[in-house]
């Protein structure tokens, strides 16, 4: 079942015209790693709701399997998931309740959150890209390089440990004795980021949905006693950039998902084992149909003469995305830029004390305070890019799709709850 009483309240919650806001309080994406510890007993600062797992028989579980399909949001379960019979399935038997995604709506911020137990501000990872004022370089986060894709592992200066804050949440299980798997695309189980974010638990490589679906099973039906499993997968994230959303391409992955979990899980593990076994469904933002008319900002004098510059003398660019452009500004002159982009932008264009004050980036202590910048701008037209030009605008121009920014399309991802023997 869909929990659309949720849906509406979270809607009419937000206060800034025309975008959904997050709500850290207690429908957030940052609240899942709570949750978890709550369903093993344990004391957690944030949660979710009890309602997100009232349709879940909690008496016998051992063992939770959360999967991270990047980019399903709420409203594609909405649009897709009865004509997909995985996704269906845990619709009939299950519950699917909306939360907001962290702000910005990007992988970075939020598979930081989903591993810290974080919000945004309290990690001090709100975007792909970030200026890190120790090295004075923009950051390419989870990649850990330069924006030149020079490989940052062997930097004095700068280690994965110094790019986010806090501990990891398989840490925390780890100290009650409950083990971690997390199952990763090969192509980043190995990351600098991965292998320090999760560090504390056993990293296992795909190469696909169905090799994910299998050691999936593989894993649950072979660990004894109490056990967390964590499965990403990015295709379908990747399908909805390069065709857009609705499209066949976008479907034929959620296809994929959908047939594998059905074909190398649900039909093939042993029911002792499911009995046993929480299932959860979630995604980190959706995405929303991308206008390639970007708007450059370097186009506009008055925000290129007065943006911030790095001890070289150069510019700052401007860091995060299209979606959510963070600006770093010259001291003195972050009112007449915020006025000029005011009158110039269909956006909303924020002070980054206002947002952080807002909540925007999430609850706790600033960590890093100035890799959120002096201002925020948040496109309102839904798919409107707000940009600038350099080695990766050709390529945000061919996006059929993106995401980053405050749109419901954005900001609504599922998290779907249910017991895995009630899908055989």
């Amino acid at each position: 079942m869909f929990d659309e009483k949720v849906e509406d309240e979270i809607l009419e919650s937000s206060d800034l015209d025309k975008l959904v806001t997050p709500r850290y309080e207690d429908y957030s994406f940052a609240n899942i790693p709570g949750t978890v510890k709550n369903v093993f007993g344990m004391d957690s600062e944030g949660s979710l709701p009890e309602s997100v797992l009232s349709e879940v028989n909690q008496d016998g579980i051992e063992k939770v399997a959360v999967v991270f399909v990047d980019a399903f949001g709420y409203t594609q379960w909405k649009d897709y998931g009865r004509d997909l019979e995985f996704f269906e399935n845990v619709i009939e038997h299950g519950k699917v309740t909306p939360l907001t995604a962290v702000y910005p709506s990007e992988t970075a911020a939020a598979v930081t959150t989903i591993n810290t137990g974080l919000t945004p501000l309290q990690h001090s990872v709100p975007s792909w890209r970030v200026y890190v004022e120790e090295i004075d370089e923009i950051v390419r986060t989870l990649p850990f390089t330069t924006m030149d894709k020079q490989d940052l592992s062997e930097h004095e200066d700068f280690s994965v440990d110094d790019l986010y804050k806090g501990t990891n949440i398989y840490n925390d299980l780890d100290s009650q004795g409950i083990s971690s798997t997390a199952i990763l695309p090969n192509d980043i189980s190995d990351s600098d980021y991965n292998s320090t974010v999760m560090n504390d638990a056993s990293i296992a490589g795909f190469e696909n949905a169905f090799d994910m679906a299998l050691k999936l099973r593989t894993k649950l039906e072979n660990s004894n006693g109490k056990e967390y499993l964590h499965c990403y997968t990015g295709q379908v994230d990747s399908a909805l950039h390069q065709y857009g959303p609705g499209s066949k391409e976008h479907f034929s992955q959620l296809e994929s998902v959908s047939q594998a979990l059905s074909k190398q899980l649900v039909e093939k593990i042993d029911e002792d084992t499911a009995e046993k076994t929480l299932m959860i469904l979630v995604a980190d933002h959706g995405q929303t149909k991308a206008d390639s008319n970007i708007v450059d900002l370097l186009s506009f004098d008055t925000v290129k003469n007065n943006l911030e510059q790095d001890d070289s003398g150069d510019i700052i660019l401007p860091t995060g995305g299209p979606r959510t452009a963070i600006l770093h500004i010259e001291q003195g002159k972050v009112g007449k830029v915020k006025e000029f982009l005011d009158q110039e932008l269909k956006a909303e264009v924020l002070r980054t004390e206002e947002a952080i004050s807002k909540g925007l980036f999430g609850k706790g202590h600033a960590n890093n305070r100035n890799r959120f910048g002096d201002i925020i701008i948040i496109p309102k037209e839904s798919g409107k890019m707000i940009w600038y030009d350099y080695q990766e605008y050709k390529t945000y121009e061919q996006y059929k799709g993106h995401h980053g920014g405050m749109s419901k399309e954005e900001m609504l991802v599922p998290f779907a709850a249910v017991k895995l023997d009630e899908l055989i």
